[in-house]
């Protein structure tokens, strides 16, 4: 594994980010392990800025693409076209769907935490009047056992 990073280096992360590598396979393509990259970074705090931009970079020239497609351009002889419009509206109404259920699904489970914390008491509750209950119990057998045995006395004398 290659220890430093130099300029040449940092320029071929920045092609590997930007062409959609995640930072892991970037790092494998330059033998470099994440943690040195991380570290370098740590001292570097313009090189994180500008990776993260690197990372969206594609994401945003795709997004960049569609959008000559919906409005068209006129310069590049492209046409407004519909059907990449309703494209673009029906991946967004799936995203909207997906963000929904993930918060219902949220929710959910923070309700059903609290549910299990809430029948975690009641069982301890229940456990501890099960425990004085026992030691009720116990008292009495204890003063049963006692009665007898002064009984006993009584009728030994």
């Amino acid at each position: 594994m290659r220890a430093k990073i130099n300029d040449e280096t940092v320029q071929s992360m920045k092609q590997s980010l930007m062409v959609g590598l995640t930072l892991k396979e970037a790092c494998e393509m330059e033998d470099i392990d994440v943690s040195t990259w991380r570290r370098y970074e740590s001292k570097h705090p313009d090189i994180k800025r500008k990776r993260k931009r690197w990372q969206k970079a594609l994401k945003v020239h795709a997004k960049a693409n569609i959008a000559e497609f919906i409005y068209g351009n006129k310069k590049k002889d492209i046409k407004p076209d519909l059907q990449m419009s309703m494209y673009v509206l029906e991946h967004e109404a799936k995203l909207e769907a997906k963000n929904s259920q993930n918060a219902v699904n949220r929710a959910t489970a923070v309700k059903l935490r609290a549910e299990a914390k809430r029948i975690e008491a009641e069982t301890a509750q229940i456990n501890g009047e099960a425990g004085a209950l026992k030691e009720s119990t116990t008292i009495i057998d204890d003063i049963g056992a006692i009665e007898h045995a002064k009984d006993k006395n009584v009728k030994d004398d």
